[in-house]
């Protein structure tokens, strides 16, 4: 444990110490917010409520039916783990996050669902399943804060705080909450089935409530890519000049190649509708076509793409 924290700081030093270089001559946090508030995620985000809920459930998991005061711990949950890791690994999809955020509550549900019929046993059933679906969600949240930081790397200091002190709480919370259960297992009464209930209602009540509409992918899509580095005159009219080359040089229209110069600075589709006064299908229908003959999907590629100034020929095309 203490080898893997300095291996993945040894292998991520070379291109962090790049970011942070340029990082040291970019705009000031303060005023890259006020300039482009959507690119940053606030605390009452929608994200940070369900890391409070899933870590909730992770501390209900560490503390239900302990063994000599330690977690009840059972392989079966590495076992998931691994084969999630692998599947996410190896099938990356569009919509992948929002699946794994579906699987992640469901095995939680089932976990909650199991924890009654361990009580009085060292059954660790309930106990696996509740930590495989934290675990799952882990992930899913790392996912999420990466996306996030490759959009913008002030907004990841952020996230990352806020994410970590609302784990802390949550877990403390769910913690306290398996303590009381036990407490109430050992005196032989209905209360412990009562708490794992109401735990089990309001885990249900608030993915239903407020999480029916909520998408990690648009979340992730969502957030603003802005010129975070600052940026002389002339160096600005030279990316101007270079989106308009890869324009010309990937057979685009003169309205896709200014759409496409929106699209190389991070705006969204909302964006380009207000900016440019077309429906958002048509919108929607300009992007797709831009993706399609430029040979890329996901904008961060079609960013990548017209800062290395790619044309056909550089790629061998």
């Amino acid at each position: 444990m203490a080898a893997l924290p300095l291996t993945a700081l040894a292998l991520s030093w070379l291109p962090a110490s790049r970011h942070l270089a340029r990082m040291q001559h970019a705009s000031s946090p303060s005023d890259l917010e006020i300039a482009h508030p959507g690119a940053f995620l606030k605390p009452t985000h929608a994200l940070f409520a369900c890391i409070l809920v899933f870590s909730i459930a992770s501390g209900y998991a560490l503390t239900l039916n302990e063994v000599g005061n330690a977690p009840n711990s059972s392989p079966l949950e590495w076992i998931v783990l691994l084969a999630v890791a692998v599947t996410i690994a190896l099938v990356r999809k569009p919509g992948g996050e929002d699946a794994l955020f579906s699987f992640s509550a469901l095995i939680v549900i089932a976990g909650f669902l199991a924890a009654p019929f361990t009580f009085d046993s060292n059954a660790s059933m309930a106990n696996a399943l509740l930590r495989i679906g934290r675990n799952c969600f882990d992930i899913l949240l790392w996912m999420t804060v990466a996306a996030i930081g490759k959009r913008n790397p002030f907004a990841l200091l952020v996230a990352l705080g806020i994410a970590n002190a609302v784990r802390a709480l949550g877990t403390i919370a769910g913690a306290v909450a398996g303590h009381t259960a036990n407490d109430f297992v050992s005196l032989g009464g209905q209360e412990a089935h009562i708490i794992t209930a109401c735990a089990l209602f309001v885990f249900i009540a608030f993915l239903w409530l407020g999480f029916r509409k909520f998408s990690f992918e648009e979340t992730i899509n969502g957030l603003e890519n802005p010129e975070v580095f600052t940026q002389s005159e002339d160096r600005e009219g030279s990316f101007e000049e270079r989106c308009a080359n890869l324009g010309a040089a990937y057979g685009l229209t003169e309205r896709e190649t200014e759409i496409f110069l929106c699209m190389a600075r991070g705006r969204n589709v909302g964006f380009i509708q207000e900016h440019f006064v077309i429906s958002r299908n048509t919108a929607k229908t300009h992007v797709k076509r831009i993706y399609k003959k430029l040979d890329v999907h996901p904008q961060q590629e079609l960013i990548d793409l017209a800062e290395n100034n790619m044309t056909p020929e550089s790629q061998g095309i």
